[in-house]
């Protein structure tokens, strides 16, 4: 797997370190294609292996993990008016909203939490639901530069609730989970974590330098008023 990736891995590596976001952002969208064909690959394995798997459901889950990111970084490109609108934030948003309900309730070919026998199912769904709430506080009440780490620290707990969801996800809800082949499993989400990761690898830190930018402009501005102010005084 690390081989298969290990290109664009590296790409994306040489790219977030530079100033150019919107190579940084190419390289990303390249890794991403790449580990969604991956996952695609893992979890066609994984059915052929168990028929009755419901892969389908992990498949869902598994790309909200990608997308819970992408409404984080498309939040960033627009804070830092790098996006003539928030038109591709709001799309994100729709999306996760959308998949996050099918999951529960069901719908266009996907069933609903089976209850009572999967409770802890529900129970877990619950705790996504409370973390993607926290996430779409933040972008309701208009994201703003200052709130990067806020927002950044939400997506990390939406994300570490997903990835707490797979494996329920992934039980047959009549089958004993020992049965269950948790190495197919294991192999088939890596890329989306990995995709995960490499997303607040090129956002976090170029909106770090980008707020020392602006702080250190802010301070040489201030310096200069002060100046200015004390040459008029002396006049």
């Amino acid at each position: 797997m690390l081989n298969h990736l290990e290109p664009s891995l590296q790409q994306l590596k040489e790219a977030s370190l530079g100033s150019d976001i919107e190579e940084a952002l190419r390289s990303s969208q390249a890794l991403t294609t790449s580990a969604q064909t991956l996952q695609e690959q893992y979890f066609v394995g994984a059915e052929a292996a168990d028929p009755q798997w419901p892969g389908k459901r992990v498949d869902l889950a598994t790309s909200q993990l990608i997308l819970a990111c992408q409404v984080f970084q498309e939040a960033v490109l627009y804070a830092y008016d790098l996006s003539t609108s928030d038109a591709a934030l709001r799309q994100a948003i729709h999306r996760f909203e959308v998949a996050h309900h099918q999951l529960k309730d069901g719908g266009s070919g996907f069933s609903a939490i089976m209850m009572p026998e999967r409770q802890d199912l529900m129970d877990q769904w619950d705790r996504v639901n409370a973390a993607w709430a926290q996430v779409k506080s933040y972008q309701s009440s208009g994201f703003q530069v200052d709130d990067l780490t806020r927002t950044e620290s939400a997506v990390r707990t939406l994300v570490d609730e997903l990835q707490d969801l797979l494996p329920l996800l992934a039980m047959e809800d009549l089958k004993s989970p020992d049965k269950f082949p948790w190495s197919i499993l294991v192999y088939s989400i890596i890329s989306a974590i990995i995709c995960t990761c490499c997303c607040f690898m090129v956002c976090v830190p170029w909106c770090m330098r980008q707020s020392k930018h602006r702080a250190e402009a802010a301070a040489k501005a201030q310096e200069r008023n002060s100046m200015q102010s004390m040459t008029a005084d002396g006049v």
